[in-house]
């Protein structure tokens, strides 16, 4: 990364952290103008575009900063996300902070966390964050357009379908997430200070798969490191449980390897179509991660590749110091899974004929949709699964 380019970019989240700082000290009047703060050449993050829920053209803002508003997608937790247009032409997606929330220090600082890891990090595994704004009050980022699904859909989908993703696709489609994570796993500042960024929440709904093949991990909002705004308290919980690590479970400080366990807990979902840690409660998920034997894949599917189990058990391992010691070192594993079982071929071609042949209905109809929020008139609803 060009220091340049990088100091630029901490500029632009400099001036937004003052306005929000000065808001807090003193609130914060509402501005006429438009005070988005655009982030050039940036990278990186969340997205779970038009998975679920409909698309509507009624009851949404005409424009947020610079960007016109086509339409809206989806309501979550913390943020809402909407369709939207810049002023080149390019369509993107709106992510902004919930009006309630949008006055809450603990929100407001991780909702820039996002956005500042997601700028920062320029990898083509992980989803790109182009900017950074305010409004008055309202707090947003905006982010690439991405077109698919994500691996919770898939695996929903070949489930309904009885069918069953290879082996070496399943391998491939890790490994991509492996190199998303690595990156991040290794991220700088503009001093070359390791940013030891843990993304902690790593989860089939957050690692996505473009109808074009490409694999990108989303949703850094809860992710810790040593340059976050907002920090969790020892022994505060925040994931998707029975995607956790053991040490993550029990509230222990955490390294790169604990999103190796998590990845773990993916591959293993998507090979064998079961969920690893699923029980009828919270307290027996976590009992379940931390104590419970991980039964080998092989023991259900005798046509398991038992170089493909050996690496899904060590990802696996409670004890850490067993684990890969990178997600770099568990994707070199992966990819050779992938070569072997799929031979001489396009990993991303095959990923992305298997993702048109399965979903290709719902592929027309949110092809058809994009074209009516373009033209702003009403597209319906999205496919049911």
């Amino acid at each position: 990364m060009h220091i340049a380019l990088a100091k630029e970019r901490e500029r632009a989240f400099a001036v937004v952290l003052r306005r929000l700082r000065r808001r807090d000290a003193g609130g914060c009047r509402d501005h006429a103008r438009d005070d988005s703060t655009s982030v050039p050449h940036v990278s990186r993050i969340l997205q779970r575009i038009m998975a679920e829920g409909a698309i509507g053209v009624t009851d949404v803002p005409p424009r947020i900063g610079r960007h016109q508003v086509l339409g809206f997608l989806a309501t979550g937790g913390m943020s809402e996300l909407y369709l939207g247009r810049e002023p080149s032409g390019r369509v993107v997606v709106i992510k902004r902070i919930l009006p309630h929330l949008s006055r809450q220090s603990a929100f407001v600082s991780m909702f820039v966390d996002e956005a500042r890891i997601g700028s920062l990090i320029r990898h083509k595994n992980v989803v790109e964050v182009f900017e950074l704004g305010q409004v008055g009050t309202d707090l947003f980022m905006v982010m690439e357009l991405l077109e698919g699904e994500n691996t919770a859909s898939l695996i929903r989908r070949m489930v309904h379908r009885d069918e069953r993703l290879a082996y070496g696709l399943a391998a491939h489609l890790v490994a991509e997430a492996c190199e998303g994570l690595h990156a991040a796993h290794e991220l700088r500042d503009e001093h070359g200070q390791r940013l030891n960024l843990v993304h902690r929440d790593v989860s089939p709904q957050n690692v996505f798969v473009t109808y074009d093949g490409a694999v990108k991990v989303l949703d850094f909002g809860i992710a810790a490191g040593s340059h976050r705004l907002a920090h969790t308290a020892t022994g505060q919980l925040k994931g998707k449980f029975s995607y956790m690590s053991p040490e993550q479970c029990r509230g222990e400080p955490l390294d790169l390897r604990s999103d190796v366990f998590s990845l773990g807990v993916v591959l293993y979902e998507l090979t064998t179509q079961r969920r690893l840690f699923a029980r009828t409660n919270e307290l027996l998920v976590l009992k379940a991660v931390c104590e419970e034997p991980i039964a080998r894949p092989s023991r259900e599917l005798r046509d398991y590749p038992p170089f493909l189990e050996d690496i899904c058990m060590r990802a696996l391992a409670r004890d850490r110091s067993e684990r890969y010691p990178s997600a770099r070192a568990m994707r070199d594993d992966l990819i050779a899974a992938t070569q072997f079982l799929l031979g001489n071929v396009d990993p991303t071609q095959l990923l992305a004929d298997e993702m048109h042949r399965v979903f290709a209905e719902r592929i027309e109809k949110k092809q058809s949709m994009l074209r009516h929020v373009r033209a702003g008139t009403d597209p319906g609803e999205l496919p049911s699964m």
